[in-house]
């Protein structure tokens, strides 16, 4: 028997039937991805808190509901967070909070803020920043040493000499832990800027900067800005400083406008734009990508009391702790550079003064 006309009909059947699949799922629209959902922001803020009132405090501010939950030290352990918050540090889930006049440094849970641990007592601690794998550093502004804590056990190790006496911020960079040293309100003007070798005999290094050299921040591999404050009894002015991240070497430096009412001072960073923001009284802008930078006035202050600044980088939000008289709930604002117009504002603790996204 001829199977040529069986197999003919056969290949013909499944064309026909392939055909007729290939025309249904071309009526089909495929389902497109459903969209991706936007992570809500929540921001952590540390609220100074007025000087001897005990009344530091760390709350949170949630995009999705635009509410500001404060007290949550308080609610969570049933005690006051205490004197001056000075500095927040977050590591892994842990939440450090330096509090200067209290003495001490609490370390708490940072999803429920439940007490992990207490470190006393450091006689006057200002910033913390991790120098190894199982040490923190604390700097001081009232003994002429940095204290030295186990950075799992919650306990001093040990002090290392700082001459200069008054340590500030803390940035580690390589093998360094960089130092602001910052001129004593009634003493003579600071100007220099120093570095400590991380590990043993620990040399001291140091530059000269501008008078008082306080705040420090870094913006990519090579730079570093140092914020100088000026020394009114000498009748210095503020400055900003570039300093070469390993040569340690100053690359430029930029005047700073005279403003006797500034109450705080700070920088942030638009990784984006390459803008550098600085408070001092008013708000200044200094386009670190420019040929030839120059600082501007980007915001001025018009009588309010700006005391601390921050930025969002997931969302290119900068923020202000407005402390307005100091003893009453001060106010965060929110913008979003260039445009200075105020998108958002909330209610926060007293002297809002420490801004960390917090998920």
């Amino acid at each position: 028997m001829d199977k040529t006309p069986l197999r003919a009909l056969l290949f013909r059947t499944l064309a026909a039937a392939m055909a007729s699949l290939l025309l249904v799922y071309g009526c089909i629209k495929p389902k497109p991805n459903p969209p991706q959902t936007a992570v809500a922001a929540v921001i952590l803020v540390g609220n100074e808190g007025t000087f001897q009132f005990n009344n530091a405090s760390i709350g949170v501010w949630d995009e999705t509901t635009n509410q500001y939950l404060g007290e949550r030290f308080r609610q969570a352990n049933q005690a006051q967070l205490g004197d001056i918050l000075q500095h927040m540090w977050i590591d892994g889930d842990r939440l450090w909070l330096v509090v200067n006049n209290s003495q001490k440094i609490e370390i708490v849970d940072r999803r429920d803020f439940r007490r992990i641990a207490t470190i006393r007592p450091i006689h006057s601690p200002r910033y913390v920043a991790p120098a190894s794998d199982t040490t923190v550093w604390v700097s001081q502004i009232w003994e002429d040493s940095i204290v030295v804590v186990h950075r799992q056990r919650f306990e001093v190790m040990y002090k290392l000499p700082f001459p200069p006496g008054w340590s500030e911020d803390l940035l580690p960079i390589d093998q360094w832990m960089w130092i602001s040293s910052p001129s004593l309100y009634t003493g003579p003007a600071q100007h220099h800027l120093y570095r400590m070798h991380i590990d043993p005999p620990h040399t001291l290094d140091s530059i000269a900067v501008g008078a008082s050299p306080t705040r420090l921040l870094q913006s990519d591999d090579t730079t570093i800005w140092v914020l100088c404050t000026g020394h009114s009894n000498s009748r210095l002015p503020p400055s900003l400083y570039a300093v070469h991240a390993h040569t340690f070497e100053v690359m430029h430096e930029h005047s700073l406008p005279v403003h006797t009412g500034a109450l705080g001072s700070g920088m942030c960073f638009d990784p984006n734009s390459g803008n550098l923001y600085i408070l001092y009284g008013d708000v200044f802008v200094l386009g670190t990508l420019a040929s030839s930078p120059q600082i501007k006035e980007w915001l001025p202050a018009r009588g309010k009391s700006y005391y601390s600044i921050g930025w969002l980088t997931d969302m290119g939000i900068l923020l202000l702790g407005d402390a307005v008289d100091f003893v009453q709930r001060g106010v965060v604002e929110m913008r979003k550079p260039p445009d200075t117009t105020l998108l958002n504002s909330f209610r926060a603790g007293i002297i809002p003064s420490l801004f960390i996204p917090h998920q």
